[in-house]
């Protein structure tokens, strides 16, 4: 799979760099790497080209001006329409009510949605664990549940929801 798209995702992974290195940087992880770890997440599970890019760029939207558009001019609908609903509503102040509109859409969008959200829960947990982020916990918690909940609820199966399940065991651990 790398080599067959290396092309695209190096053109994708530009554009990520490019589109968020002149941004103030929001939040506290390293944008690029957990970008390119939910990719390769995605990836080693054998998921088609859009579905990786829609994980490489799911925070696109988010970290930089880029537009919806721009999105889909360079990478298509079914990636624009991915990175738009892992793309938090930030009008929605409550974390957990704002993660949980984000989960409805990618339900609504299909599968490749679903898929870049749980690659991506799965990195944030796995950071979260590695660096024992504790006051974070709860929250991934919870997050798990809402996605778990839409991927049973959609008939989603992956080896991803397995992760995730795995994971929510170690974050019990933890609390």
């Amino acid at each position: 799979m790398i080599i067959a798209c290396e092309e695209a995702l190096e053109h994708a992974v530009q554009v990520l760099f490019d589109a968020t290195k002149s941004r103030p940087k929001k939040g506290r992880k390293p944008l690029v790497m957990h970008s390119l770890r939910v990719a390769f997440k995605l990836m080693s599970q054998g998921y088609g080209l859009n579905v990786v890019l829609g994980g490489l760029l799911h925070d696109l939207l988010e970290k930089s001006l880029m537009s919806p558009e721009q999105v889909m001019r360079q990478f298509g609908l079914e990636v624009a329409s991915t990175v738009q609903a892992t793309t938090n509503d930030l009008r929605i102040r409550d974390p957990i009510a704002r993660y949980a509109d984000s989960v409805e859409r990618c339900a609504l969008v299909g599968e490749g949605a679903l898929l870049a959200r749980c690659a991506d829960l799965i990195d944030n947990c796995e950071r979260a664990l590695a660096l024992r982020l504790t006051p974070r916990i709860p929250k991934l918690r919870e997050k798990i549940e809402l996605l778990l909940q839409a991927c049973h609820e959609e008939d989603l199966d992956s080896p991803l929801l397995d992760e995730l399940k795995s994971l929510q065991s170690k974050l019990r651990r933890q609390s």
